[in-house]
């Protein structure tokens, strides 16, 4: 696991010391034996609490304070103490939620496989609308974030230009940016006048995708 290609994409745009850290002390994944230790393995290894502390730093410049409910405590002890066929029976994932929705949901929703990925709808829209913020982050902001991410590997990324596959692998690197910061409320400001000239630069350098 430590040496697959997604998690080794994961930690390629961090800088080579803390990347060579994480590799080296990431520990090794266990195997379960039960759907009960699979629960509780992924509430206590970080993946649920990673996307919260994310999504808090990024809403606290807008005042914006995100709620999880599914993560209430009552909720998910009782997740916790059902029985494992309540979640997974015969290959159907969230038995009790299903059938909690019966005569609720139309039956194609209520039983469907699969759900919706939102990402690439999210990175199109924000190179749609935030172009001129991407182009900041990149070009104005190496001596704020060089003590955290690897600038050779991010320039390499950045040749062809911004797109989908760019904007999810440079994602840790966007959350590192100092959005309430004085340089992100003066850019907001006016960002036609603000970002033009970081804004051509960029696609001068990079053409326009």
């Amino acid at each position: 696991m430590q040496n697959s290609p997604l998690f080794l994409r994961q930690f390629q745009v961090l800088h080579p010391n803390i990347r060579d850290t994480a590799i080296r002390n990431r520990p090794e994944e266990e195997t379960c034996q039960t759907v009960r230790q699979d629960q509780w393995r992924t509430l206590t290894s970080g993946m649920m609490t990673l996307p919260m502390e994310l999504l808090d730093h990024i809403s606290s410049p807008f005042q914006i304070e995100p709620r999880f409910p599914l993560m209430d405590k009552r909720l998910v002890e009782f997740c916790l103490a059902l029985p494992p066929e309540q979640k997974l029976r015969q290959g159907w994932t969230r038995l009790i939620l299903r059938k909690s929705m019966d005569q609720r949901l139309p039956t194609s929703i209520q039983w469907r496989e699969s759900k919706t990925n939102f990402t690439q709808a999210f990175n199109e829209n924000l190179m749609t609308h935030n172009l001129d913020l991407l182009t900041h982050i990149f070009e104005n902001s190496s001596d704020e974030l060089s003590p955290w991410v690897d600038w050779d590997i991010i320039q390499q990324m950045l040749q062809p230009g911004f797109n989908a596959e760019t904007i999810t692998d440079l994602w840790p690197v966007i959350t590192l940016f100092p959005m309430g910061s004085a340089e992100k409320k003066e850019h907001s400001v006016n960002p036609d006048k603000n970002f033009s000239q970081g804004k051509n630069s960029f696609r001068r350098h990079h053409g326009e995708h």
